[in-house]
Order: structure tokens, then C-alpha cells, then sequence
């Protein structure tokens, strides 16, 4: 057996690796929560600063060890096995999370999550948006990405935001409106056809403000409703949020929409966002 660094303490390590002689091949072992781990959550601060939760199946499992290669950690977030670490306020603790609060825009309890809404603020700055949500009857969404690429977590996941608005009939993108869907949506009128969409359940319909996370990305919108493009550094923080709630929450990258696509907003909002 070749000597190999391992891991200092053992209820922190992150899983138990097997290795090769030559230590270049190691892989996760396979395992079966017992009862007793199974009720504990386990939390481990990673190498590269992010607190994790681990899901039980693999706390059996933890014992000194190699740290994964950073290829390895990303098929583990991946897979969800390695979750973000939210607290019991319902804010993730990471590095990568600025937690700036803002209770104003809470409304109601957010019992499940079940996708996510990518929205343009319309201003220039974060800074408008981050004042902005200090007013009476200010509405924004749980996170905000600011033009630098910074994260601001402004509500719990725990809360409801009110970000979406009134839904689309998903039956109308996906062609399958059924003849009673087809006699609503005859006569326009966007709250019977919001109605009509929360009588039912995701995927029948989008993710509403009941049972979705909101996502703002910081972004001017001309006199016209055409939004400003946006940039690397916003798409690539968008991209490792969404990576990370979707596997820590088990939201299928099917449920993730631009805002315009759900409710009837101005179409180039959040068109240049990529995840």
C-alpha cells in the first residue's frame, strides 16, 4: 500500500475511498444507511470552502480517506449525493451565498420545491434591487445575481416569493390542452387561465409562486422591454446555483424556466441567461 495523504478527521470526511496501490483510481464505496445514521444529518466543510450535507446513504460510508478528485466531487453534486448545507432558516451556508436578507419580499411558507424561475431585475445595478426590496409591498425572488457574478440570498427557502404572476397554460406549449382547457383559453383572460393552471400540479402546469425558487439576475431593460445581454460571470454563477438546488432538492432540469415562458412578461427577459 503506497502512502497517501488521507483525510485528518474521520467524522469529516467527505466518503470512504478504496485506492489502488498507486492511489490514482479511487471510488466511492456503496452503502446502506443504518437506522441510527440515517436520523443524524451529516454536514462537512469541503477543500474548496463549501459546507455540504451528506445524503444518508453515504454516511455509513464515512471513514478516513482520500478527498475526490475535483471531477469525481462534481458526479457526486452531480448526483446529488453531496447537497447544499441549508440551514434551518432556510439559507444556504457557502462561500459562494451572500446571505442579505430581505423579509419584506416573503409571503407565506414554501412547503416544496418544485422548479425554478429565471427572472431579469429590469435595473442597472444590484444595488437598486438589493434598496428596492427594503419597501413596503416590495416582491423580488430568493436569490439575486449581480453583474460581478455575486450571489445575494435574499429570501429563505423556506418562504414563498412572489415572482411568477399569473401562469401560461403549459398544455398550449406542450400541445396537449384537452377540450375543456381548449373552451377556457377560448376567451382571454390571463386569471381564468392562471386558475385553471393551479388546479393542477407540476409538470401539468410550471412551477408557480407556491412551489418555486426565484432566481433574479441583475439586468436594464430599454423603454421598450428589450433586456441588456447577460454576461459570463452572471451566467456562470446561474449556472453552479441552479446545478446545486436542483440536486439538493431533486428539481429535474425540466422545471427550469425563463420567466417569459410561464407568465406574460416581455420575451427578451432572461433570454441570454444559459444554465
Amino acid at each position: 500500500m503506497c502512502c497517501c495523504p488521507a483525510i485528518g478527521n474521520p467524522t469529516v470526511a467527505v466518503a470512504w475511498w478504496s485506492i489502488s496501490s498507486r492511489c490514482t483510481t479511487p471510488r466511492l464505496l456503496s452503502g446502506t444507511p443504518s437506522k441510527k445514521s440515517a436520523a443524524v444529518p451529516v454536514v462537512t466543510r469541503l477543500a474548496d470552502g463549501t459546507s455540504r450535507q451528506i445524503r444518508p446513504w453515504l454516511i455509513d460510508a464515512l471513514s478516513v480517506g482520500l478527498l475526490p478528485t475535483p471531477k469525481q466531487l462534481a458526479t457526486l453534486i452531480g448526483r446529488g449525493d453531496l447537497m447544499l448545507h441549508v440551514d434551518s432558516q432556510g439559507y444556504i451556508l457557502n462561500d459562494r451565498v451572500r446571505r442579505t436578507p430581505r423579509p419584506l419580499i416573503e409571503h407565506g411558507v414554501l412547503s416544496r420545491i418544485n422548479g425554478i424561475i429565471v427572472h431579469q431585475t429590469g435595473g442597472a445595478s444590484g444595488a437598486s434591487s438589493l434598496s428596492s426590496y427594503t419597501l413596503q409591498n416590495a416582491n423580488g425572488a430568493h436569490f439575486l445575481i449581480d453583474k460581478d457574478g455575486t450571489i445575494y440570498q435574499v429570501a429563505s427557502l423556506r418562504r414563498q416569493t412572489w415572482h411568477v404572476g399569473k401562469l401560461r397554460a403549459r398544455c398550449v406549449a406542450e400541445h396537449r390542452c384537452n377540450a375543456t382547457e381548449l373552451a377556457t383559453l377560448s376567451h382571454f383572460s390571463p386569471t381564468a387561465e392562471h386558475h385553471m393552471e393551479m388546479a393542477k400540479q407540476v409538470p401539468q402546469r410550471y412551477p408557480s409562486n407556491e412551489d418555486s425558487v426565484g432566481i433574479e439576475i441583475v439586468g436594464a431593460a430599454t423603454p421598450q422591454g428589450v433586456y441588456e445581454t447577460v454576461n459570463a460571470q452572471q451566467n456562470a454563477s446561474l449556472q453552479w446555483l441552479i446545478t446545486e438546488i436542483t440536486s439538493t432538492f431533486g428539481i429535474p432540469m425540466t422545471e427550469i424556466f425563463r420567466h417569459p415562458v410561464v407568465s406574460r412578461k416581455m420575451p427578451s427577459e432572461a433570454q441570454s441567461a444559459s444554465w
